[in-house]
């Protein structure tokens, strides 16, 4: 199942699943509810939360950009780091 998208959301909805863009556009874009949007699509409404919220993950993880790679090497969490001044 494929649905259309405004232009300034396909940068971010590029990264979701097949199943979590469908969550997506049911859940937010046509306002249904997670029992709707799981009746229309087949699957059970834990799993619609289980793809909205995998979903949510990852267009925050777009949103804010990689992690520097050598943080990653090092284990270090750099999305928590703040800079002050």
């Amino acid at each position: 199942m494929r649905f259309s998208f405004p232009a300034e959301d396909d940068v971010l909805r590029e990264c979701l699943t097949a199943q979590q863009e469908a969550c997506v556009c049911l859940y937010h874009d046509y306002g249904k509810t997670q029992r709707e949007t799981a009746e229309i699509m087949g699957i059970a409404r834990p799993t619609v939360a289980f793809h909205l919220r995998g979903a949510r993950d990852r267009i925050q993880g777009q949103a804010h950009g990689p992690q520097n790679p050598l943080s990653l090497a090092a284990g270090i969490d750099d999305s928590k780091i703040v800079a002050t001044a």
